[in-house]
Protein backbone atom coordinates (compact mmCIF):
# COMPACT_ATOMS: atom_id res chain seq x y z
CA UNK A 1 0.00 0.00 0.00
CA UNK A 2 1.29 3.31 -0.91
CA UNK A 3 1.31 5.63 1.87
CA UNK A 4 1.92 9.41 1.82
CA UNK A 5 2.59 11.67 4.42
CA UNK A 6 1.61 15.80 3.29
CA UNK A 7 2.95 17.24 6.37
CA UNK A 8 6.46 16.48 5.30
CA UNK A 9 6.31 16.46 1.83
CA UNK A 10 4.56 20.78 3.01
CA UNK A 11 7.16 20.84 4.93
CA UNK A 12 10.02 20.03 2.39
CA UNK A 13 8.26 22.39 -0.24
CA UNK A 14 7.57 25.02 1.82
CA UNK A 15 10.96 25.60 3.10
CA UNK A 16 12.42 28.70 1.14
CA UNK A 17 9.43 28.38 -1.34
CA UNK A 18 7.46 31.14 -2.19
CA UNK A 19 3.59 31.86 -0.73
CA UNK A 20 2.44 32.30 -4.46
CA UNK A 21 2.52 28.67 -5.10
CA UNK A 22 0.12 26.34 -4.22
CA UNK A 23 0.68 23.35 -2.71
CA UNK A 24 -1.53 19.87 -3.69
CA UNK A 25 -0.63 16.39 -1.78
CA UNK A 26 -3.04 13.47 -1.75
CA UNK A 27 -3.98 10.25 0.30
CA UNK A 28 -4.77 7.57 -1.78
CA UNK A 29 -6.48 4.55 -0.25
CA UNK A 30 -8.35 1.97 -2.24
CA UNK A 31 -9.44 -1.26 -0.63
CA UNK A 32 -10.61 -3.66 -2.82
CA UNK A 33 -14.62 -4.91 -2.38
CA UNK A 34 -17.37 -7.05 -4.55
CA UNK A 35 -17.85 -4.82 -7.35
CA UNK A 36 -16.82 -1.23 -5.48
CA UNK A 37 -13.68 0.74 -4.76
CA UNK A 38 -13.14 4.11 -3.08
CA UNK A 39 -10.30 6.17 -3.84
CA UNK A 40 -9.09 9.23 -1.24
CA UNK A 41 -7.83 12.24 -2.21
CA UNK A 42 -6.11 14.90 0.07
CA UNK A 43 -5.57 18.80 -1.31
CA UNK A 44 -3.98 21.18 1.20
CA UNK A 45 -3.67 24.52 0.24
CA UNK A 46 -1.46 26.81 2.88
CA UNK A 47 -3.24 25.44 6.32
CA UNK A 48 -6.66 24.76 5.22
CA UNK A 49 -7.08 20.52 4.29
CA UNK A 50 -10.28 19.79 2.17
CA UNK A 51 -10.75 15.99 1.72
CA UNK A 52 -12.59 14.68 -1.56
CA UNK A 53 -13.62 11.45 -2.10
CA UNK A 54 -14.29 9.75 -5.52
CA UNK A 55 -16.49 6.56 -5.89
CA UNK A 56 -15.69 4.56 -9.03
CA UNK A 57 -16.52 0.81 -10.19
CA UNK A 58 -13.98 -1.62 -9.79
CA UNK A 59 -12.97 -0.94 -14.15
CA UNK A 60 -11.21 2.01 -13.12
CA UNK A 61 -12.77 5.29 -14.78
CA UNK A 62 -9.66 7.18 -16.29
CA UNK A 63 -10.34 10.46 -15.02
CA UNK A 64 -8.74 14.24 -17.04
CA UNK A 65 -8.78 17.58 -15.41
CA UNK A 66 -9.20 20.20 -18.03
CA UNK A 67 -8.67 24.24 -17.46
CA UNK A 68 -9.97 26.43 -19.58
CA UNK A 69 -8.53 23.97 -22.55
CA UNK A 70 -5.35 22.40 -21.16
CA UNK A 71 -5.52 19.26 -19.95
CA UNK A 72 -4.09 17.57 -17.11
CA UNK A 73 -4.21 13.56 -17.24
CA UNK A 74 -4.26 13.50 -13.06
CA UNK A 75 -6.77 12.38 -10.63
CA UNK A 76 -6.02 15.30 -7.93
CA UNK A 77 -7.94 18.08 -8.14
CA UNK A 78 -7.36 21.64 -8.22
CA UNK A 79 -7.67 23.41 -4.88
CA UNK A 80 -11.14 25.76 -4.40
CA UNK A 81 -8.93 28.51 -3.02
CA UNK A 82 -7.12 28.56 -6.74
CA UNK A 83 -9.78 30.89 -8.06
CA UNK A 84 -11.40 28.14 -10.65
CA UNK A 85 -14.86 27.59 -10.81
CA UNK A 86 -15.98 24.02 -11.43
CA UNK A 87 -17.96 24.21 -15.20
CA UNK A 88 -19.23 20.49 -15.70
CA UNK A 89 -17.93 17.25 -16.49
CA UNK A 90 -17.94 15.37 -19.47
CA UNK A 91 -18.00 11.43 -20.30
CA UNK A 92 -16.95 9.60 -23.26
CA UNK A 93 -19.64 6.80 -22.60
CA UNK A 94 -22.72 8.23 -21.83
CA UNK A 95 -25.49 6.30 -19.73
CA UNK A 96 -22.07 4.34 -18.65
CA UNK A 97 -21.17 6.72 -16.45
CA UNK A 98 -22.73 9.10 -14.15
CA UNK A 99 -20.94 11.84 -11.97
CA UNK A 100 -22.30 14.55 -9.22
CA UNK A 101 -20.11 17.57 -8.25
CA UNK A 102 -19.87 18.16 -4.90
CA UNK A 103 -19.13 21.84 -3.77
CA UNK A 104 -19.29 21.21 -0.22
CA UNK A 105 -16.29 19.07 0.28
CA UNK A 106 -15.05 19.78 -3.43
CA UNK A 107 -15.33 16.99 -4.41
CA UNK A 108 -16.74 13.96 -7.37
CA UNK A 109 -18.70 11.23 -6.93
CA UNK A 110 -18.66 8.73 -9.51
CA UNK A 111 -20.63 5.72 -10.46
CA UNK A 112 -19.84 3.87 -13.46
CA UNK A 113 -20.91 0.37 -14.77
CA UNK A 114 -17.98 -0.18 -17.32
CA UNK A 115 -14.92 1.34 -18.50
CA UNK A 116 -14.96 5.15 -19.48
CA UNK A 117 -12.67 8.16 -19.92
CA UNK A 118 -14.18 11.48 -18.00
CA UNK A 119 -13.20 14.96 -17.65
CA UNK A 120 -13.59 17.55 -15.29
CA UNK A 121 -13.90 21.03 -16.39
CA UNK A 122 -12.92 24.18 -14.58
CA UNK A 123 -12.46 27.51 -15.69
CA UNK A 124 -11.00 30.25 -14.17
CA UNK A 125 -12.48 32.81 -12.81
CA UNK A 126 -12.38 36.39 -14.53
CA UNK A 127 -10.70 39.12 -12.60
CA UNK A 128 -13.21 41.32 -13.49
CA UNK A 129 -16.67 41.97 -12.54
CA UNK A 130 -20.00 42.46 -14.59
CA UNK A 131 -23.63 41.88 -13.92
CA UNK A 132 -25.80 39.24 -15.19
CA UNK A 133 -27.59 40.98 -18.03
CA UNK A 134 -24.25 41.79 -19.43
CA UNK A 135 -22.08 38.56 -19.15
CA UNK A 136 -25.21 36.69 -20.36
CA UNK A 137 -26.45 36.92 -24.49
CA UNK A 138 -28.95 35.70 -26.16
CA UNK A 139 -31.30 35.37 -23.67
CA UNK A 140 -29.72 32.60 -21.96
CA UNK A 141 -32.26 30.74 -19.32
CA UNK A 142 -31.40 32.18 -15.47
CA UNK A 143 -30.62 29.09 -13.73
CA UNK A 144 -28.14 28.48 -16.87
CA UNK A 145 -26.51 32.21 -16.77
CA UNK A 146 -25.99 32.15 -12.77
CA UNK A 147 -24.39 28.32 -13.25
CA UNK A 148 -21.70 29.34 -15.59
CA UNK A 149 -21.50 33.43 -14.75
CA UNK A 150 -22.75 33.98 -11.23
CA UNK A 151 -19.67 33.78 -9.65
CA UNK A 152 -18.48 36.70 -11.61
CA UNK A 153 -21.09 38.87 -10.33
CA UNK A 154 -20.76 41.29 -6.70
CA UNK A 155 -22.11 39.62 -4.25
CA UNK A 156 -22.39 36.14 -4.84
CA UNK A 157 -20.81 33.42 -3.76
CA UNK A 158 -20.92 29.46 -3.31
CA UNK A 159 -22.02 28.54 -0.01
CA UNK A 160 -20.78 25.80 1.62
CA UNK A 161 -23.53 23.36 2.18
CA UNK A 162 -22.74 19.54 0.34
CA UNK A 163 -24.98 21.37 -2.44
CA UNK A 164 -23.30 24.22 -3.21
CA UNK A 165 -25.56 27.03 -3.47
CA UNK A 166 -24.96 30.09 -5.75
CA UNK A 167 -26.13 32.94 -3.04
CA UNK A 168 -26.10 36.68 -2.99
CA UNK A 169 -24.85 37.59 0.18
CA UNK A 170 -23.89 40.96 2.07
CA UNK A 171 -26.38 44.49 2.64
CA UNK A 172 -29.49 45.25 1.05
CA UNK A 173 -28.25 48.17 -0.20
CA UNK A 174 -25.14 46.98 -2.22
CA UNK A 175 -26.82 43.44 -3.21
CA UNK A 176 -28.20 43.94 -6.62
CA UNK A 177 -29.73 40.88 -7.31
CA UNK A 178 -33.31 42.92 -8.14
CA UNK A 179 -36.08 41.32 -10.84
CA UNK A 180 -38.87 42.72 -12.13
CA UNK A 181 -41.53 39.71 -11.63
CA UNK A 182 -45.33 39.21 -11.75
CA UNK A 183 -45.83 41.99 -14.66
CA UNK A 184 -48.73 42.95 -16.13
CA UNK A 185 -46.83 42.33 -19.69
CA UNK A 186 -43.61 40.72 -20.37
CA UNK A 187 -43.57 42.46 -23.29
CA UNK A 188 -42.88 45.79 -22.31
CA UNK A 189 -42.01 45.32 -18.45
CA UNK A 190 -41.52 48.24 -16.14
CA UNK A 191 -41.15 49.22 -12.42
CA UNK A 192 -44.75 51.01 -12.57
CA UNK A 193 -46.06 47.34 -13.83
CA UNK A 194 -43.95 44.83 -12.42
CA UNK A 195 -43.07 43.74 -8.97
CA UNK A 196 -39.94 43.92 -7.36
CA UNK A 197 -38.37 40.59 -6.42
CA UNK A 198 -35.04 39.12 -5.21
CA UNK A 199 -32.78 36.32 -6.24
CA UNK A 200 -32.10 34.44 -3.58
CA UNK A 201 -29.55 32.01 -5.59
CA UNK A 202 -29.59 29.04 -7.40
CA UNK A 203 -30.19 25.97 -5.72
CA UNK A 204 -28.84 22.83 -6.21
CA UNK A 205 -30.59 19.48 -6.21
CA UNK A 206 -33.64 20.77 -6.08
CA UNK A 207 -36.78 18.01 -7.36
CA UNK A 208 -39.43 19.04 -8.86
CA UNK A 209 -43.26 17.39 -9.03
CA UNK A 210 -42.04 14.78 -11.41
CA UNK A 211 -38.77 13.63 -9.75
CA UNK A 212 -36.74 15.21 -11.75
CA UNK A 213 -33.63 16.76 -10.16
CA UNK A 214 -32.73 19.96 -11.00
CA UNK A 215 -30.73 23.31 -10.33
CA UNK A 216 -33.39 26.21 -10.08
CA UNK A 217 -33.26 29.83 -9.36
CA UNK A 218 -34.88 30.77 -5.94
CA UNK A 219 -36.83 34.12 -5.23
CA UNK A 220 -37.98 35.81 -2.72
CA UNK A 221 -40.47 39.00 -2.77
CA UNK A 222 -38.63 42.41 -2.19
CA UNK A 223 -41.74 43.12 -0.08
CA UNK A 224 -44.54 41.41 2.51
CA UNK A 225 -47.80 40.95 1.24
CA UNK A 226 -49.13 42.06 4.22
CA UNK A 227 -49.15 40.83 8.29
CA UNK A 228 -51.21 37.10 8.11
CA UNK A 229 -51.36 34.39 11.00
CA UNK A 230 -49.67 31.23 9.44
CA UNK A 231 -52.42 28.93 11.20
CA UNK A 232 -55.46 29.45 13.13
CA UNK A 233 -58.10 27.60 14.74
CA UNK A 234 -60.90 27.14 12.11
CA UNK A 235 -64.11 24.68 11.47
CA UNK A 236 -63.78 23.77 7.76
CA UNK A 237 -66.00 22.70 5.49
CA UNK A 238 -63.88 19.35 5.21
CA UNK A 239 -64.12 18.85 9.25
CA UNK A 240 -66.72 20.16 11.72
CA UNK A 241 -64.55 19.50 14.44
CA UNK A 242 -62.47 22.24 15.37
CA UNK A 243 -58.49 22.79 13.85
CA UNK A 244 -56.70 23.54 16.04
CA UNK A 245 -53.52 25.64 15.04
CA UNK A 246 -50.52 24.03 14.42
CA UNK A 247 -47.06 24.05 12.54
CA UNK A 248 -48.48 21.74 9.62
CA UNK A 249 -47.44 23.90 6.44
CA UNK A 250 -48.88 21.06 4.47
CA UNK A 251 -52.42 21.99 6.52
CA UNK A 252 -51.70 25.54 6.98
CA UNK A 253 -54.03 28.61 6.20
CA UNK A 254 -51.36 30.67 4.91
CA UNK A 255 -50.38 27.66 2.68
CA UNK A 256 -53.93 27.59 1.05
CA UNK A 257 -53.49 31.44 1.15
CA UNK A 258 -51.01 31.36 -0.96
CA UNK A 259 -51.09 28.10 -2.95
CA UNK A 260 -53.51 27.12 -6.33
CA UNK A 261 -56.45 24.75 -5.61
CA UNK A 262 -57.96 25.68 -2.16
CA UNK A 263 -60.68 27.95 -3.73
CA UNK A 264 -63.91 25.96 -2.43
CA UNK A 265 -62.08 25.29 0.85
CA UNK A 266 -63.51 27.96 3.45
CA UNK A 267 -62.92 28.27 6.83
CA UNK A 268 -64.35 29.97 10.15
CA UNK A 269 -63.79 30.09 13.37
CA UNK A 270 -67.18 29.06 14.53
CA UNK A 271 -69.38 26.29 13.85
CA UNK A 272 -72.26 29.03 13.48
CA UNK A 273 -73.47 29.08 10.11
CA UNK A 274 -73.48 32.69 9.66
CA UNK A 275 -69.71 32.65 11.05
CA UNK A 276 -67.70 34.55 8.62
CA UNK A 277 -65.98 32.58 6.05
CA UNK A 278 -62.34 32.74 4.83
CA UNK A 279 -61.47 32.18 1.42
CA UNK A 280 -58.27 30.74 0.31
CA UNK A 281 -56.04 30.45 -3.05
CA UNK A 282 -56.20 34.54 -2.62
CA UNK A 283 -52.71 35.10 -3.54
CA UNK A 284 -52.73 33.05 -6.10
CA UNK A 285 -55.60 34.21 -7.98
CA UNK A 286 -55.36 37.53 -7.30
CA UNK A 287 -58.32 38.04 -5.69
CA UNK A 288 -60.38 39.65 -2.57
CA UNK A 289 -61.36 38.06 0.59
CA UNK A 290 -61.88 37.55 4.23
CA UNK A 291 -58.44 36.22 5.42
CA UNK A 292 -56.92 35.55 8.84
CA UNK A 293 -55.00 38.84 9.68
CA UNK A 294 -55.22 39.30 13.76
CA UNK A 295 -55.27 36.40 16.19
CA UNK A 296 -58.19 34.19 16.06
CA UNK A 297 -60.02 36.31 13.86
CA UNK A 298 -61.30 36.72 10.50
CA UNK A 299 -61.04 39.98 8.74
CA UNK A 300 -63.30 40.73 5.84
CA UNK A 301 -62.24 41.53 2.79
CA UNK A 302 -58.95 41.78 4.68
CA UNK A 303 -56.79 40.78 2.04
CA UNK A 304 -56.86 42.43 -1.64
CA UNK A 305 -54.51 40.60 -3.77
CA UNK A 306 -56.90 42.09 -6.63
CA UNK A 307 -55.29 45.87 -6.58
CA UNK A 308 -52.16 47.39 -8.28
CA UNK A 309 -51.00 48.28 -4.83
CA UNK A 310 -47.88 46.90 -3.10
CA UNK A 311 -50.30 43.93 -1.66
CA UNK A 312 -51.20 42.53 -5.40
CA UNK A 313 -51.14 38.71 -5.84
CA UNK A 314 -50.27 36.84 -8.60
CA UNK A 315 -51.64 38.80 -12.06
CA UNK A 316 -51.90 36.62 -15.10
CA UNK A 317 -51.17 32.45 -16.19
CA UNK A 318 -48.00 34.15 -17.41
CA UNK A 319 -46.33 34.23 -14.11
CA UNK A 320 -48.18 31.37 -12.89
CA UNK A 321 -46.77 29.24 -15.20
CA UNK A 322 -42.96 30.62 -14.45
CA UNK A 323 -43.33 29.04 -10.98
CA UNK A 324 -41.86 25.83 -10.66
CA UNK A 325 -43.69 22.76 -8.24
CA UNK A 326 -41.16 21.60 -6.42
CA UNK A 327 -40.24 19.78 -2.98
CA UNK A 328 -40.01 21.71 -0.15
CA UNK A 329 -38.40 20.40 2.70
CA UNK A 330 -40.16 20.61 6.39
CA UNK A 331 -37.69 19.34 9.18
CA UNK A 332 -37.33 21.68 11.49
CA UNK A 333 -35.39 21.84 15.21
CA UNK A 334 -36.23 21.35 18.91
CA UNK A 335 -37.21 24.58 21.24
CA UNK A 336 -36.47 21.89 24.45
CA UNK A 337 -33.13 23.73 25.98
CA UNK A 338 -31.69 20.43 26.56
CA UNK A 339 -32.08 18.75 23.21
CA UNK A 340 -28.83 18.42 20.62
CA UNK A 341 -30.89 20.02 18.13
CA UNK A 342 -31.71 22.82 20.16
CA UNK A 343 -32.52 25.68 17.74
CA UNK A 344 -30.73 28.31 19.98
CA UNK A 345 -27.50 26.67 19.30
CA UNK A 346 -27.89 26.41 15.44
CA UNK A 347 -25.72 28.15 12.99
CA UNK A 348 -26.92 28.67 9.20
CA UNK A 349 -25.33 25.17 8.74
CA UNK A 350 -27.13 23.69 11.43
CA UNK A 351 -30.26 25.30 10.09
CA UNK A 352 -29.55 23.89 6.56
CA UNK A 353 -28.92 20.78 7.53
CA UNK A 354 -32.09 19.70 9.98
CA UNK A 355 -34.27 21.42 7.34
CA UNK A 356 -33.58 18.74 5.31
CA UNK A 357 -34.14 16.30 8.16
CA UNK A 358 -37.78 14.80 9.43
CA UNK A 359 -37.13 15.44 12.79
CA UNK A 360 -41.01 16.96 13.17
CA UNK A 361 -44.23 17.24 15.47
CA UNK A 362 -45.83 14.00 15.94
CA UNK A 363 -47.66 13.21 13.14
CA UNK A 364 -46.45 16.19 10.49
CA UNK A 365 -45.89 15.93 7.27
CA UNK A 366 -41.74 16.16 6.16
CA UNK A 367 -41.80 16.99 2.57
CA UNK A 368 -44.43 19.28 0.87
CA UNK A 369 -45.19 19.75 -3.00
CA UNK A 370 -45.95 23.05 -4.00
CA UNK A 371 -45.56 26.59 -5.45
CA UNK A 372 -44.78 29.05 -3.45
CA UNK A 373 -43.62 28.79 0.16
CA UNK A 374 -41.43 31.03 2.42
CA UNK A 375 -37.36 30.94 3.05
CA UNK A 376 -36.03 29.59 4.97
CA UNK A 377 -33.47 30.11 8.31
CA UNK A 378 -30.62 28.87 6.95
CA UNK A 379 -31.77 31.67 3.55
CA UNK A 380 -31.67 34.38 6.09
CA UNK A 381 -28.42 32.67 7.62
CA UNK A 382 -26.19 32.41 4.36
CA UNK A 383 -27.36 35.87 3.05
CA UNK A 384 -25.09 37.81 5.79
CA UNK A 385 -21.75 39.52 4.35
CA UNK A 386 -20.62 40.09 7.65
CA UNK A 387 -18.39 43.56 7.94
CA UNK A 388 -16.15 42.66 4.50
CA UNK A 389 -13.92 44.62 4.03
CA UNK A 390 -15.19 47.80 5.87
CA UNK A 391 -15.25 48.54 9.66
CA UNK A 392 -16.19 46.12 12.10
CA UNK A 393 -15.92 43.53 13.92
CA UNK A 394 -17.17 40.24 12.51
CA UNK A 395 -16.45 38.73 9.04
CA UNK A 396 -18.59 36.48 7.27
CA UNK A 397 -17.20 33.40 8.32
CA UNK A 398 -17.22 34.22 11.99
CA UNK A 399 -21.08 35.33 11.50
CA UNK A 400 -22.17 31.83 9.84
CA UNK A 401 -20.56 30.26 13.11
CA UNK A 402 -22.32 31.65 15.06
CA UNK A 403 -25.92 30.95 16.37
CA UNK A 404 -28.27 32.79 14.66
CA UNK A 405 -30.49 33.41 17.93
CA UNK A 406 -27.69 35.12 19.21
CA UNK A 407 -27.60 37.93 15.51
CA UNK A 408 -29.42 40.54 17.87
CA UNK A 409 -26.51 40.84 20.11
CA UNK A 410 -24.36 43.99 20.15
CA UNK A 411 -21.51 44.05 17.13
CA UNK A 412 -23.18 40.59 16.04
CA UNK A 413 -26.40 42.48 14.86
CA UNK A 414 -24.07 45.05 13.39
CA UNK A 415 -22.04 43.21 11.67
CA UNK A 416 -23.97 39.83 10.63
CA UNK A 417 -27.82 40.83 10.69
CA UNK A 418 -27.57 44.69 9.25
CA UNK A 419 -25.89 42.89 6.77
CA UNK A 420 -27.93 40.42 5.38
CA UNK A 421 -30.49 41.82 2.68
CA UNK A 422 -32.57 39.52 3.96
CA UNK A 423 -33.43 41.35 7.10
CA UNK A 424 -35.86 43.90 7.70
CA UNK A 425 -35.38 46.14 10.92
CA UNK A 426 -38.94 47.00 10.68
CA UNK A 427 -40.91 43.72 10.14
CA UNK A 428 -41.21 39.95 12.15
CA UNK A 429 -40.97 37.64 9.08
CA UNK A 430 -42.16 33.97 8.44
CA UNK A 431 -40.18 31.18 7.86
CA UNK A 432 -41.39 27.62 6.46
CA UNK A 433 -39.47 25.36 8.84
CA UNK A 434 -41.41 24.21 11.95
CA UNK A 435 -40.36 23.93 15.90
CA UNK A 436 -40.02 19.47 15.84
CA UNK A 437 -40.53 20.05 19.76
CA UNK A 438 -43.76 21.81 20.29
CA UNK A 439 -47.16 21.39 18.23
CA UNK A 440 -47.23 25.16 17.24
CA UNK A 441 -44.20 26.92 17.17
CA UNK A 442 -42.42 28.50 13.92
CA UNK A 443 -39.15 30.26 13.83
CA UNK A 444 -39.60 33.85 12.24
CA UNK A 445 -36.37 36.48 11.42
CA UNK A 446 -37.37 38.95 14.41
CA UNK A 447 -36.90 42.80 13.54
CA UNK A 448 -34.19 42.49 16.38
CA UNK A 449 -31.80 40.32 13.80
CA UNK A 450 -32.31 36.64 15.59
CA UNK A 451 -33.92 34.09 14.14
CA UNK A 452 -36.49 33.31 17.51
CA UNK A 453 -39.81 31.02 17.70
CA UNK A 454 -43.65 31.90 17.63
CA UNK A 455 -46.75 30.64 17.68
CA UNK A 456 -48.55 29.93 14.34
CA UNK A 457 -51.71 32.14 15.76
CA UNK A 458 -49.24 35.62 15.44
CA UNK A 459 -49.62 37.59 12.42
CA UNK A 460 -46.12 38.22 10.86
CA UNK A 461 -45.08 39.88 7.52
CA UNK A 462 -45.49 37.26 4.69
CA UNK A 463 -42.27 37.57 1.92
CA UNK A 464 -43.59 34.79 -0.70
CA UNK A 465 -40.50 32.83 -1.94
CA UNK A 466 -40.37 30.53 -5.15
CA UNK A 467 -38.80 28.74 -7.89
CA UNK A 468 -38.55 29.76 -11.70
CA UNK A 469 -38.76 27.17 -14.13
CA UNK A 470 -35.50 26.12 -16.08
CA UNK A 471 -37.52 27.94 -19.01
CA UNK A 472 -37.27 31.45 -17.85
CA UNK A 473 -34.38 33.57 -19.59
CA UNK A 474 -32.71 36.91 -18.25
CA UNK A 475 -33.20 39.45 -21.01
CA UNK A 476 -29.43 40.37 -22.00
CA UNK A 477 -28.47 43.75 -21.70
CA UNK A 478 -31.11 45.36 -19.62
CA UNK A 479 -30.80 46.09 -16.23
CA UNK A 480 -27.55 45.77 -13.38
CA UNK A 481 -29.95 43.94 -10.66
CA UNK A 482 -29.87 47.21 -8.48
CA UNK A 483 -33.60 48.41 -7.46
CA UNK A 484 -33.45 50.86 -9.89
CA UNK A 485 -32.77 48.69 -12.88
CA UNK A 486 -33.55 45.63 -11.53
CA UNK A 487 -32.81 42.24 -14.20
CA UNK A 488 -35.70 41.57 -16.88
CA UNK A 489 -36.94 38.35 -16.77
CA UNK A 490 -39.20 36.35 -19.55
CA UNK A 491 -41.04 33.31 -19.71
Amino acid sequence: MFRFNPEKELDKIQHGGKNRFIVFSFLLLVIAVVGTSYAFYQVRYSKRIIYTRVKINRKDVELAVKIEGETENRKEFPNRNEGLIYSGITCDNEGVTTATWNYGTWSLDLNSSGPNKCTINFRKKTTTTGTLSSLCTGNMALNECMKEHGLEVANTLIDETEDGNLRYVGASDVVNNYVLFNCDNYNSPSVETCELWRIIGLMNNIVDGTARTQSLVKLIRANSIGDLQLDADDYSERNTNLQTYNNDWTTSELMYMLNPGYDTYKAKTTSSASAKLANNSLYWNGAKGNCYMTSGKITTDGCDYSSTGTQRGLKNDETRNMIENVIWNLGGLSDTSSAANNYQNATAAIWYKYERGTDVYTGRQTEWIGKIGLMYPSDYGYATGGKGSGSGTYTREQCLNYQLYRWFNGDYKTDCAKKDWLYDSSKQQWTLTPVSSVSSGVPTVHSDGSVNTNSTWSAYAVRPSLYLTSSVKIKSGEGNGSSDHPYIIVP
